[in-house]
């Protein structure tokens, strides 16, 4: 029997019976078309996942009874992931939230920047709840119980500059044309080392708009301590370029990459 999936941002850890909002109650009812008696699994969005049964389904809401059953969630990653991602037109931001959030980001925050061809005045709050709707919509998809915060836009020169994580591992996802010289390539001894290095950390990756970085950007980037690193020769999707990013880099994490036999230590 399939198990529907609820947010409920209020769910707590005591309470036995709880009532879907507005909008999760029309999902199940209206869209699911679910009926009491149907299995679901209640998740916060900020990791508590509760197993329980529709106890009530009606034109007046859609009340779920909790029971003592531990719930199939998928875990999260090994690291704190935090994507940068230079907006995108059309609907391609709402691509680059949802497969973000199915991979195991955390937080996303969108940036303007040089060749960015979407203004910052474009992003309103009705973008961020779109946003946050996509990333509700792929966290019940992929089983976790966490919704990756939608952090307020900005200048990529922000991120740059930012210091309330000096911990993090911050990488800046480079094209091609830009992958020369000490650029690290993905594969061989550097992903060996980020994979050692961020475990327990947060990985902050900026990925960049359609018409890729400039130079002077990817130059800043290092100076305030960023690493340059490119997935190779091959140029892609702007919206298609987090998701392949985040894809190496946490298998490698979460150890589809063995990490070196000596300890490496890896700051900026």
């Amino acid at each position: 029997m399939r198990v529907h999936r609820c947010y409920v941002p209020v769910l707590g850890r005591e309470a036995a019976e709880v009532a879907l909002d507005e909008v999760e109650a029309h999902h199940v009812r209206d869209v699911l078309r679910a009926s009491a008696g149907d299995p679901v699994v209640a998740f916060d969005g900020a990791g508590l996942a509760r197993a329980g049964h529709l106890a009530r389904v009606d034109r007046h809401g859609v009340v779920i009874a909790m029971t003592a059953e531990v719930p199939d969630v998928a875990p999260e990653p090994p690291c704190r992931v935090r994507v940068v991602q230079v907006l995108l037109k059309g609907d391609a931001m709402d691509d680059v939230v949802r497969d973000v959030t199915m991979l195991g980001a955390s937080a996303l925050r969108a940036v303007t920047s040089r060749h960015a061809v979407v203004p910052a005045r474009a992003v309103g709050e009705r973008s961020l709840e779109r946003w946050r709707r996509v990333a509700v919509a792929a966290v019940k998809q992929c089983g976790r119980a966490v919704v990756p915060a939608i952090e307020a836009p900005g200048e990529v020169s922000e991120e740059w500059a930012r210091r309330d994580d000096a911990d993090a591992v911050r990488l800046v996802l480079v094209e091609p044309r830009l992958g020369v010289g000490d650029v690290d390539v993905a594969g061989g001894v550097a992903l060996r080392e980020i994979a050692s290095a961020v475990r327990g950390r947060t990985l902050t990756l900026a990925v960049g708009p359609e018409g890729g970085w400039s130079e002077d950007e990817v130059a800043e980037a290092r100076r305030a301590g960023w690493r340059a690193w490119s997935l190779g020769s091959r140029v892609l999707r702007a919206e298609r370029a987090a998701f392949a990013a985040l894809a190496v880099l946490l298998y490698a994490v979460e150890g589809g990459v063995r990490p070196p036999a000596s300890g490496i230590s890896l700051t900026g």
